[in-house]
């Protein structure tokens, strides 16, 4: 297979289209998945032609700078961010992780999920939204939170007071508030086959 080639880009009215460069010189591919609200931080990856990813956080100062890695792990991607960039949510090793700052922070899997993926957090990194699979289910989605560690969205939502009405199926949860009460995505009503947003 030969590997995506293009490289991560951001766009303001003043500097127009301006591109991100890479994690390392040798690198072929990198994209931009999240950016903060002020714009002065972009999330992403970056690829080696090899198929070896970087997370990454960019700013305007230091450029594109990869996030360490969790012990063993040979790949990183970052997915999401906080407002101000200062807590980025994505996988190392098949791990959902926050990075704060250079510091790495494992999300471990439940028992019987082999992999994790963290996609949004709230401000304060105190809730995380991403997903979990094993060897027969994929993209199955969670909510993790430092006391509950990674619960389905229904189990987190009927914990919170607002249990999911009987017969409805919680598909996707894509996004998550910056005070961690709101949640968006998708979910199946009875006789659904696509779903439709929430």
């Amino acid at each position: 297979n030969q590997p995506n080639v293009g490289q991560a880009w951001r766009w303001t009215q003043g500097t127009g289209y301006q591109g991100l460069g890479f994690t390392v010189p040798t690198h072929v591919y990198s994209e931009a998945n999240a950016i903060s609200r002020d714009g002065n931080v972009i999330v992403g990856m970056s690829q080696s032609s090899g198929g070896r990813t970087d997370a990454f956080r960019w700013t305007a100062a230091g450029g594109m700078q990869a996030l360490p890695l969790l012990a063993g792990a040979t790949s990183g991607w970052a997915y999401g961010t906080n407002h101000d960039g200062s807590i980025v949510a994505g996988l190392s090793g098949g791990i959902g992780v926050l990075w704060t700052g250079n510091t790495v922070q494992a999300l471990t899997n439940p028992v019987g999920w082999t992999g994790a993926g963290a996609t949004d957090v709230s401000d304060d990194g105190s809730v995380v939204i991403g997903s979990l699979n094993n060897a027969t289910q994929i993209f199955v989605p969670h909510i993790w939170t430092p006391v509950g560690g990674w619960q389905t969205p229904a189990t987190y939502f009927a914990t919170q007071g607002f249990p999911v009405p009987e017969g409805w199926s919680i598909a996707d949860v894509s996004s998550v508030s910056s005070d961690g009460r709101t949640f968006g995505g998708r979910l199946l009503l009875p006789g659904d086959t696509l779903g439709r947003a929430f």
